[in-house]
């Protein structure tokens, strides 16, 4: 999922819902734009921080949950749905 987290009113329950709708073991990769100043992409507000999209995957429920840089603007959370 690309550039969508940030525009979520309610991510927990956004992220249960695929959470739910993944196969066992399946996994989740987001991709969403750091929480900084730059010209191109969505303003600052609506910016998504890493730390906390990855709060949102832990209340969501994924397991093995990791963070990744992409470059300057962007970062990846990956998370597990487990057996469940």
């Amino acid at each position: 999922m690309a550039f969508v987290l940030h525009e979520v009113h309610h991510p927990v329950g956004f992220l249960m819902e695929v959470k739910r709708i993944l196969k066992p073991f399946g996994r989740l990769i987001v991709i969403d734009w750091e929480k900084k100043v730059e010209e191109k992409g969505p303003p600052f507000e609506e910016r998504l921080p890493r730390e906390k999209a990855e709060e949102v995957f832990k209340k969501a429920g994924f397991e093995k949950i990791e963070t990744n840089n992409l470059n300057l603007s962007h970062y990846e959370v990956i998370g597990e749905k487990g057996n469940i």
